[in-house]
């Protein structure tokens, strides 16, 4: 080779090798541009798909008067308007506020089919889609790649949220959804779990001060604690959705429990339980309540679940049997005892006013005890349902005020009731239902205190409360759940909680689920 020659073929070796520096060079600073954008999609579509999906999880969907229409939708600038808000504001407008609603971006909303990425959706009716994805796409302007003939790329991120099933109760659900102090502890008041799942308390208040808490022992919470005693519990979790965004001073964890905020809300687990004498429940009667209950007869010690010896203000017993009570039922210096059933209680409810005791029936010197009158989805077992219906003008609550010891046991867990004991009136007014004042309770069941989501959103003001009232000495024991709009302690009230682990209940739950 010719000595021109040889310089001829270095410059076109440089020649290229700039070329390909520069392409590497203009594919680093593209690639990185377009990593970063990518990342900034997906927790965009994440963020909208789950928007949308609280949305129908909250009951906030508007749709048109033809109902929804889950086909995919592409968002358009009328979606972010909150004055004729549509199904698609919660997804549109997450993805706008991330960012992805310029000429660049196609944010598109669709409503996969169910399982999805193997997820299977909740069976509940009140949610028929219970999936929703978002996928947005951006085109950005190459730079140095441009030089090679690609003038623009696209990024792309899908986000899948939805409404599934778990099978773990919890113990304490309070669902008010923007209440402030929707859980609140205050005083010397002090609430204690044992065993359980891995979460014990759920808020669902999106209120910043939607928790204000005393003493709350979480610390042997959990299913460690298998005796259920709090001897081998390592703690377990409390969620809010709302806040605050970091735990009250007065919550013990233990070891393995977790402030969760924000904390998915939680609906309502026992909403699908018909209230006892809907159409067909009522046997022979119409379907609007039961026969009137037969009046109390009274019981000697020793027989029956009297106790023997009669409590310390030797109140004479009573046995009460299931049915309809108009005006509920007053206990005062009187130990009630129950058959097992349903107490169907319309202007008025549970009542005991001052040194009464409640105990469940037992099979005892001659007495039976069984459901009489009782067939099919009426029947609660071997257990008890005290229903508080409203009948348009009266209150019907608990009240377990001065002095009043109870040991009762609700509805069986497989019966059509699912462990309820206490079932307040879902059209009920706001009312406050108390628990403790000066004596010792233990109940075996559920205490549900609900109004309607769509009942409490539409009026902030109509929602159930239960609070728990004590003095020095006294305590409520409760093997069970509590399901109510909102739960309040005060004065020195003391309440021990414990949950079976292994006692499964269908609970909704939004997730993330691509």
């Amino acid at each position: 080779m010719r000595r021109n020659q040889k310089g001829q073929a270095v410059l076109l070796v440089v020649t290229a090798l700039g070329v390909f520096l520069l392409g590497a060079v203009g594919l680093a600073v593209d690639g990185a541009q377009m990593y970063f954008q990518r990342e900034m999609a997906q927790a965009a579509a994440d963020s909208a798909a789950e928007a949308g999906i609280f949305s129908v999880f909250g009951s906030t969907v508007v749709c048109p008067n033809t109902g929804c229409v889950y086909t995919a939708h592409t968002c358009v600038t009328a979606d972010l308007s909150t004055a004729s808000p549509t199904q698609y504001l919660a997804p549109c407008s997450y993805a706008s506020n991330n960012g992805f609603m310029s000429a660049a971006d196609t944010v598109v909303v669709t409503y996969p089919s169910s399982p999805y990425n193997g997820v299977a959706g909740t069976s509940n009716p009140s949610f028929p889609q219970p999936f929703i994805q978002v996928a947005i796409t951006r085109t950005l302007q190459t730079t140095l790649m441009h030089m090679f003939g690609s003038s623009t790329s696209s990024v792309t991120a899908v986000g899948g949220a939805g409404i599934v099933q778990t099978s773990s109760p919890v113990p304490i659900v309070v669902l008010h959804p923007n209440l402030s102090g929707a859980f609140s502890v205050a005083g010397n008041s002090s609430i204690t779990i044992c065993g359980g799942p891995n979460k014990s308390i759920q808020v669902n208040s999106i209120s910043s001060t939607a928790v204000s808490a005393g003493t709350v022992n979480l610390s042997h919470a959990g299913p460690a604690d298998l005796n259920e005693d709090c001897t081998l519990g390592t703690g377990a979790d409390f969620g809010v959705f709302g806040g605050p965004t970091s735990a009250p001073g007065g919550i013990s964890f233990g070891t393995t429990g977790h402030y969760l905020q924000p904390s998915a809300p939680m609906s309502d687990p026992f909403r699908s339980i018909p209230a006892p004498c809907s159409t067909g429940l009522c046997a022979g009667t119409g379907g609007t309540q039961p026969a009137n209950a037969p009046a109390p007869t009274a019981l000697s010690p020793g027989v029956g679940g009297c106790p023997s010896p009669l409590p310390k203000n030797n109140a004479p017993c009573s046995m009460y049997y299931p049915g309809y009570y108009s005006g509920g039922i007053q206990i005062k210096n009187q130990t009630a005892v129950f058959q097992p059933g349903l107490y169907y209680l319309s202007g008025g409810g549970v009542d005991n006013t001052s040194n009464g005791w409640l105990f469940p029936c037992q099979s005892v010197g001659g007495v039976t005890c069984n459901n009489p009158g009782e067939t099919g989805d009426l029947g609660t077992g071997s257990g008890v349902l005290f229903y508080l219906h409203y009948d348009g003008s009266n209150q019907s609550t608990i009240n377990l005020g001065a002095n009043s010891n109870a040991t009762l046991a609700g509805s069986d867990n497989a019966s059509t009731y699912q462990g309820l004991l206490f079932f307040s009136d879902r059209g009920a007014p706001a009312q406050t239902h108390s628990l403790g004042g000066g004596g010792d309770i233990s109940l075996i069941g559920t205490i549900y205190l609900v109004n309607p989501l769509s009942v409490t959103k539409a009026n902030t003001s109509q929602y159930q409360t239960l609070y728990f009232r004590g003095n020095p000495g006294s305590g409520t024991t409760i093997r069970g759940e509590i399901v109510t709009d909102a739960v309040s302690l005060g004065g020195n009230s003391s309440v021990t909680m414990n949950l079976d682990p292994n006692y499964k209940l269908p609970v909704d739950q939004v997730a993330l689920v691509r």
